[in-house]
Order: structure tokens, then C-alpha cells, then sequence
């Protein structure tokens, strides 16, 4: 009798996981998000699974997509309704947070925590803005340098557009930092807002052929150096052996480029997601102002 209770036992713990990891599937919710399901919709998905589960693994990786789905839910409210824009980025940044406690590993929950809580800023004075990029920094520090993940396009694209916005910041180092975000989009994705915000830089930039040629030599010494960091290393990503250079064009030449190649990707892509539907109106806009 004792020995059955035993297997009794053993066999509803077996049930209890099975039925935890069974409980949703992240990867199809991942598929949803990319169809446009509606963020409300989503998220009560997600909030189900996370009080369906006790694996603090599985807790860890739905609270990072609850954070994501909670700042895209505030990016698509009017702009003017600054304090409803506030609540989602708050909620956003404490999933995160609790994503962390479930999971110091899990760096997703590093990056969206970044994402929500700069959002927040934007909502308030240019000393808000000013104020939520120690805490970015960060973030995205304890992804590429704490925890050494160099494949995951978010942070890249992160430092690419504190760099490229902050006065203290390069420029320079924004374009290989955008660059480095581009190469590391997953195979088979497209993400317009990456080839647009790496266009927008270049265009900012604005080298001349000459001056292409001339600093990605200076860029390729730079990366080939020693460094403490990975992030003071990929500050040269450009001068890297891996990125392909046409250094017969210019800056802006480059990223009109960029922008007609990811209007062609997006229409052979199945992914309306509204980031993408957004930052095609401004490619557009941009391909018809555009010399």
C-alpha cells in the first residue's frame, strides 16, 4: 500500500509537469503576436499560463513576452495620452522584473525591462529621456557583457538608438551597433524597424565615399584591438570581416538602399506586425523625399 501511494505520488508529479509544459505554447504565441492577435487578447493568454505553471523557467520566459506585449499595447495609444502610455510601460517593466526573479538567466527579461522603462521616459521631459539611460545602459550590459549573449538582435538595436539619440553618444558607433542589430535578426524574420533605424544613422551620418573608405580602414584596427568589453569591441563592428561594405557608395546612398531592400522583403514576408506596418508608412515616406 505504501509502495502504490509512492508510485501515486510520482505519477501525478509526472501529470502536474506534463501538463505544465503543455500548458501554452510560447513559440505559437510568438507566431500570434507576429499575425497581429490583439494585445489584450495575448496577454490574458499569457497571464493564464503563468498562474497554470510553477516552473519558474517557464514563468521566467512568459514574463518576458507579457513584458513586450504590455510596451507594444503602450506604443499604440495616441502619443497625447501620455498617462495611459505610463501605466503599460509600468506594467511592462515589472513582468520583466518578475521575469528576473523567476530566472536571472533568462536575459530577455533584461532587454524588455530596457525597452519599457525607456518608453517611460519618452513620455516625460527631455530630463526624464535623459535620466533612463544609466538604467538602459545596464540592461543591455548584463545581456552582452555579464552574460556574453552576442546573437540577440534587441540590445544591439537598443545601444544603436541611445547612441544615435544621446548628444554624449557616436554616431559612428551607433552605425556598427545598428549594423550588428541587423546581422543578428533571427533567419527568416523581417524587422523593418532595424533597416529603418540603420538607414536613418547612415543618413545622419552622411560619409562620403572617401571618408567610407578612409575610417573603415581606421574601424577595422579599432575592432581587431583589445578590449575590456564586448560592447567597446562591436563600438567597431563596421570595421569587422564579416560586414560587406560597398564603399563605392556613400552614406545616404546606403540607406536608400536599405530601405528599398526591406520594402521588398516585407512584401514576400507574412508578418504584419504593427511595428513593421508602422515603419513602413515612414519608409515610404522617406523613399519619396530621398535623393
Amino acid at each position: 500500500m505504501k509502495n502504490g501511494k509512492i508510485i501515486l505520488a510520482i505519477f501525478l508529479v509526472l501529470c502536474t509537469s506534463w501538463v505544465s509544459a503543455l500548458a501554452i505554447d510560447l513559440q505559437h504565441e510568438d507566431y500570434l503576436l507576429g499575425q497581429g492577435l490583439p494585445y489584450g487578447e495575448l496577454l490574458g493568454r499569457l497571464e493564464d499560463a503563468l498562474n497554470m505553471t510553477s516552473n519558474r523557467k517557464e514563468k521566467s520566459e512568459i514574463c518576458w513576452r507579457m513584458s513586450r506585449i504590455a510596451m507594444l499595447a503602450g506604443d499604440e495609444l495616441d502619443k497625447k495620452d501620455k498617462e495611459g502610455r505610463r501605466q503599460w510601460f509600468d506594467k511592462g517593466a515589472d513582468y520583466a522584473m518578475l521575469g528576473l526573479e523567476y530566472d536571472p538567466q533568462q536575459y530577455r527579461n533584461y532587454m524588455w525591462h530596457s525597452a519599457n522603462i525607456g518608453r517611460r521616459g519618452q513620455t516625460g521631459s527631455i530630463f526624464d529621456q535623459a535620466a533612463t539611460v544609466k538604467p538602459i545602459l545596464a540592461d543591455v550590459s548584463a545581456i552582452i557583457d555579464k552574460l556574453g549573449i552576442l546573437d540577440y538582435s534587441e540590445p544591439w538595436q537598443t545601444l544603436a538608438e541611445v547612441y544615435y539619440q544621446h548628444p554624449a553618444k557616436s554616431t559612428e558607433q551607433a552605425v556598427s551597433f545598428a549594423r550588428m542589430a541587423l546581422a543578428t535578426v533571427p533567419e527568416g524574420e523581417v524587422r523593418l524597424p532595424t533597416y529603418l533605424l540603420l538607414a536613418e544613422i547612415l543618413r545622419k551620418r552622411g560619409w562620403t565615399v572617401t571618408e567610407r573608405i578612409q575610417n573603415l580602414q581606421e574601424m577595422k584596427k579599432e575592432f581587431e584591438s583589445a578590449h575590456k568589453t564586448n560592447i567597446e569591441k562591436y563600438a567597431y563592428y563596421e570595421g569587422s570581416p564579416e560586414v560587406e561594405i560597398d564603399t563605392a557608395i556613400t552614406d545616404r546612398q546606403e540607406a536608400k538602399q536599405l530601405l528599398i531592400e526591406a520594402k521588398k522583403l516585407y512584401m514576400k514576408a507574412n508578418n504584419r506586425a504593427s511595428a513593421n506596418e508602422q515603419a513602413l508608412v515612414q519608409i515610404e515616406k522617406y523613399l519619396n523625399k530621398w535623393k
